[in-house]
């Protein structure tokens, strides 16, 4: 771990929190060598739950990008149990509503092993606002459909294996992010697109060009070497968030 790694302290309520031998009690399925299962080389942890964790992505594309990770080694979320819904949506909701919060309205989305760099299911939450993307024309076109719930999520991959997912913040969903209760496991609109290299960029185009990535991207090697101011900013808006009652 490098210098500018740590876990952010004083943010999780003690109900979130699973005690370190009931976590070895739960039976998730687990992989050797994994750097999620193994919790190895994240830098910070936000939040956690039974289930489940939220931490900073450790090579961030902008700043506030955020990870929901599970704790069982699933190979995408089309894999994770249904019975893990409510719990997924409303740490997902938190995350929406602080990134909202603290930086701009997020943009999810999943390789649902197409295209994973780590084979271990992982949202993506980036902040780049509301970005207008065509996301059902688009997905239309490249042989995708729209996704209203987890159950699509399942469906979809039970059905067709490999999938990108993608979820895009609407102007209301941006304006309220109300409370966790009841949160919707899909909080903006969102679809699926086919494991297709041509689809996969041309969905993602119009964020890289709003995140200002578009001729500028930096390798993860250069991410991860920068990453620190990010971080500690990222750990104080946290902060900031549950102090007010986030």
């Amino acid at each position: 771990m490098s210098e500018a790694s740590f876990v952010a302290g004083g943010q999780r309520a003690p109900e979130e929190m699973a005690p370190q031998e009931q976590r070895h009690e739960r039976q998730e399925p687990h992989a050797l060598g994994c750097p999620f299962c193994e919790r190895r080389d994240l830098e910070l942890t936000l939040a956690e739950t039974e289930h489940f964790y939220l931490l900073a992505d450790n090579a961030p594309l902008i700043e506030g990008h955020l990870l929901l990770v599970p704790h069982g080694h699933y190979a995408c979320y089309g894999a994770v149990p249904a019975a893990y819904e409510a719990e997924f949506a409303a740490l997902k909701w938190r995350a929406a509503r602080f990134l909202a919060t603290a930086y701009r309205a997020p943009t999810f989305f999943e390789h649902g092993v197409f295209r994973q760099t780590v084979f271990h299911a992982h949202l993506h939450a980036l902040p780049f606002g509301v970005t207008p993307l065509d996301l059902f024309g688009r997905a239309s076109a490249a042989g995708g459909r729209p996704a209203r719930s987890l159950a699509d999520v399942r469906a979809w991959y039970a059905e067709r294996g490999h999938y990108f997912y993608l979820e895009e913040a609407t102007a209301a969903e941006a304006a309220t992010f109300p409370g966790a209760q009841d949160a919707p496991s899909i909080v903006g609109e969102a679809a699926f697109f086919p494991p297709d290299a041509n689809a996969y960029e041309q969905a993602l185009a119009p964020l890289w060009r709003s995140g200002g990535l578009l001729g500028a991207w930096r390798m993860r090697h250069e991410r991860l070497e920068q990453r620190g101011p990010m971080l500690r900013r990222l750990d104080e808006a946290w902060r900031a968030f549950v102090a007010n009652g986030g």
